[in-house]
């Protein structure tokens, strides 16, 4: 057994060797908090910490994936929008380094995650809108099997990724990093997850920032769920960007987690599923700002 903090130390070692060459003069001045992992966090011989470091070789690991995915092929200027998810999946084969990105799917008639799940169905609404797409839970049924006819068009998990990417869609999480996070042990998961993201605050911060106060170009902010809403906000990166002059080309958007249940955990009547779908409320957002919406 290791104390999880040295570890994290040692797994992260000369971790600016893995960020682009774009985004290395942003996190200049930032490091991982190493100190907000508390001393008595532990990690365990047969725990590991993912994703993995850039070019891992790793056959149980999504190719390509590693800590700092998320900034691949985008540079800082490209940012059109960032969707703040809140930790990598609690599997290595699903951990990519994108937020809610499942690496260990292929395509549609995989086992889905409930949060990607749900933002499928709120992408099929976007994309053919059908008020059954979004309707109930159990329309997913409905929905994968149009998706795998091409009606609506949707391309397989990973292209559709690196789409959003190319549209300049910043797919972060808060936490870079995780290692424990079994439910049979739910106390010492939830001591675990949040010490990440408090790791790697300092970073995501610096990123955060330094986009929403470019001298040019609008950013949208889309949070999803508590946790994303509140880290945004203790962060006070609009409180960076009215002192840089630029807030008035920052926009936020709220909304429940994906996976949040309905009252009472009535999955069937899924919160982050209701009203507009996710898409056309984001792209309304950057409309209020004058900025062209994004293709989803």
């Amino acid at each position: 057994m290791t104390e999880l903090r040295t570890a994290l130390r040692e797994f992260l070692n000369n971790w600016q060797d893995d960020v682009p060459d774009a985004w290395r003069a942003v996190l200049a001045g930032a490091a991982p908090n190493f100190d907000a992992v508390a001393e008595h966090l532990t990690l365990e011989p047969q725990e590991r910490i993912y994703p993995l470091r850039r070019g891992h070789g790793d056959s149980h690991a999504p190719a390509g994936s590693h800590v700092f995915r998320a900034l691949d092929g985008l540079g800082p200027d490209a940012v059109r929008a960032v969707l703040l998810g809140q930790d990598p999946y609690p599997r290595i084969s699903r951990a990519t380094g994108r937020s809610f990105e499942q690496g260990d799917l292929v395509a549609w008639d995989g086992r889905v995650a409930e949060s990607l799940r749900r933002m499928v169905q709120g992408l099929a609404q976007y994309r053919a809108p059908d008020p059954a797409y979004v309707a109930h839970d159990d329309a997913w049924t409905s929905v994968r099997a149009r998706v795998l006819a091409g009606n609506p068009a949707i391309e397989a998990p990973g292209a559709l990724f690196d789409r959003w990417q190319a549209a300049g869609v910043l797919c972060l999480n808060l936490g870079l990093t995780l290692s424990r996070f079994d439910p049979a042990r739910t106390a010492a998961s939830d001591r675990v997850q949040p010490a990440h993201m408090e790791m790697w605050k300092p970073l995501v911060r610096a990123i955060l920032v330094h986009l929403a106060c470019r001298p040019n170009g609008e950013l949208l902010v889309v949070l999803w769920g508590d946790k994303a809403r509140k880290a945004f906000e203790d962060m006070d990166v609009e409180r960076e960007a009215e002192s840089a002059g630029s807030r008035a080309r920052l926009v936020v958007v709220n909304r429940v987690h994906p996976a949040a249940d309905g009252p009472r955990g009535n999955r069937g009547a899924s919160p982050f599923l209701r009203l507009d779908d996710p898409f056309t409320q984001a792209n309304e957002a950057l409309e209020r700002i004058g900025a062209l919406p994004i293709d989803w």
